[in-house]
């Protein structure tokens, strides 16, 4: 059985999660994939924020979360 979620509840989640982070950013963009989300947060936080951020995700969402990088520049 597949859980559904619902993109308003996730974006909230991981509003609070970044906001919870106490990292700085001037935007989040959060856009639907067929199989989940794609976060990037401008300016791009260190490493260990965003495996902060994702478990905080992950936990409150009840879903499995795959960080991956893609640096600016």
């Amino acid at each position: 059985m597949t859980k559904r979620i619902n993109y308003i509840d996730i974006e909230k989640k991981i509003k609070e999660c970044v906001k919870s982070s106490g990292v700085y950013y001037e935007e989040i963009y959060i856009t639907p994939l067929s199989g989940g989300f794609r976060v990037e947060i401008s300016p791009m936080p260190s490493s260990e924020i965003i495996e902060g951020i994702a478990k905080c995700i992950s936990e409150k969402a009840s879903v499995s979360v795959k960080v991956k990088e893609y640096p600016y520049g």
